[in-house]
């Protein structure tokens, strides 16, 4: 498995399961998925030329995390959001 899929697993997870906790807004976790997933895209890949490009890369990275968490929190996976 390439470390990109894994990290999106497992920031995913770690994630999902700090949006089900009630008294944590899901847009500050979802924020936190976000910085997160970003942050490591960037320590892994360096900026390349042109740097939209790159930037667009890593944000598209970042949406298929959210996505990832969110599918793990409809699965027995990781807890539903808000759920404990």
């Amino acid at each position: 498995m390439q470390w990109q899929a894994l990290t999106v697993l497992l920031v995913g997870w770690f994630g999902q399961n700090l949006k089900a906790i009630k008294e944590f807004p899901t847009w500050a976790a979802q924020l936190c998925i976000a910085v997160a997933t970003f942050s490591c895209y960037a320590l892994t890949t360096p900026p390349s030329s042109p740097l939209n490009e790159w930037v667009i890369n890593g944000v598209a990275w970042c949406f298929q995390t959210l996505g990832a968490a969110s599918v793990m929190g409809n699965t027995p996976l990781a807890p539903k959001t808000d759920s404990h």
